[in-house]
């Protein structure tokens, strides 16, 4: 087990920093809907 978790850290490390601007894609499954009465 502690052999997967020192491979998925390293991994993690290794990996590069998301992009901002794409950062939230994905995130929410049909678009973000504003609540009644919210100004946009």
């Amino acid at each position: 087990m502690s052999e997967l978790l020192a491979s998925a850290a390293e991994f993690a490390l290794r990996s590069a920093e998301p992009d901002p601007a794409s950062a939230a894609d994905h995130l929410y499954a049909s678009g973000l809907r504003p609540r009644a009465g919210a100004m946009p």
